[in-house]
């Protein structure tokens, strides 16, 4: 693995309410390029103006909460304990948005409609229920020229739901980050009631990811826990849970890869450094392991707390908060 380490500082201000927002870039002037093809035909693109991490310009949302990249505007959308204005409709919706919105997600619409999007957001609050101020699971839904549809909770009767992620079928995963906590699978859409995953067993789930580039036949799964023995979890579909996970019917047959494999668990195996510790090295190797006590106390040494976790083309990312670290592994090579 490779670890980087980064210091952090709080924010000079803390809001005082949780506004969700609705970003886009603004400013695309046209320019002239050639095309991938060589064959000399001039194509009209649009420069990306969207500068991120450059606040000269000052861009804030419409709240004034959010400070913003160049290129960006925000603009309120849903506030905590408020029902939602549906632009279209020029209604209310039923629901209250709720409490605490955490973890979220996009999905684009694949109903035959004429295109939109869902905005999936989690509830982080300890009480169970399916009121706004519980725990669960909320969507706002987007038409094509990016307004709001609708507002509605798609998961209830969970806490504490966090951080969580995608899977390759368009559900999106939600974690529960308390003692006990279970990961669920639940539907943008919310034709479909969540189902409990067989990830969990451990409690305080933080986030969720997986890996199809390494082998495409065999996916990987992984979760994170917000916790100081937290180890990386990868659940591993077995055969009745490749056979879910090869339907092509639709999305929802496909459900069922995350109800049926087994779990194990990460263990690093970190170089040691001149000094013959292995306390700051940031390479080494590692494997997964059945033996959980050994994966949690090499959790609390190397990576406690982790939060949020993501793979690209072969490698798994993952933080420690606690640590303030940053961990890479190459899932092919396991270093």
């Amino acid at each position: 693995p490779t670890t980087t380490t980064t210091t952090t500082r709080p924010p000079t201000q803390e809001p005082t309410r949780e506004p969700t927002t609705s970003s886009s870039s603004t400013n695309r002037p046209t320019t002239k390029v050639v095309d991938d093809d060589n064959d000399n035909t001039n194509v009209l693109l649009p420069p990306i103006t969207y500068q991120p991490g450059n606040f000269s310009l000052g861009h804030r949302s419409d709240d004034g909460y959010i400070r913003l990249s160049n290129g960006l505007k925000g603009e309120l959308i849903a506030q905590s304990g408020e029902k939602v204005s549906l632009v279209v409709s020029g209604k209310l919706s039923k629901e209250t948005f709720h409490i605490a919105p955490d973890g979220a997600a996009v999905f684009e619409k694949n109903d035959g409609s004429d295109g939109g999007w869902y905005y999936v957001s989690n509830s982080e609050n300890i009480t169970v229920g399916s009121n706004w101020w519980n725990g669960g699971v909320g969507a706002i839904e987007f038409n094509r020229q990016g307004q709001v549809v609708n507002y509605q909770r798609i998961a209830s009767h969970t806490r504490n739901n966090c951080g969580g992620g995608k899977t390759p079928w368009n559900s999106w995963v939600t974690c529960e980050e308390a003692k006990g906590g279970k990961v669920y699978q639940v539907d943008p859409t919310s034709e479909h009631p969540p189902r409990l995953t067989e990830m969990g067993g451990l409690g305080a789930y933080e986030s969720f990811a997986y890996d199809i580039y390494t082998d495409p036949d065999r996916p990987k799964f992984f979760v994170t826990r917000d916790a100081h023995n937290g180890v990386v979890t990868r659940f591993t579909p077995n055969e009745q849970g490749l056979e879910c996970y090869q339907k092509t019917t639709n999305d929802y047959d496909r459900w069922c890869t995350l109800e049926h494999g087994t779990r194990d668990y990460l263990l690093l195996l970190i170089d040691d450094d001149d000094d013959g510790t292995s306390s700051s090295s940031s390479s080494g190797s590692f494997v997964w392991t059945n033996d959980r006590s050994a994966a949690q106390d090499n959790a609390y040494q190397y990576y406690n707390h982790t939060e949020g976790i993501d793979s690209y083309q072969g490698y798994l990312y993952f933080t420690s908060k606690k640590l303030f670290r940053l961990v890479i592994l190459d899932l092919k090579d396991q270093t």
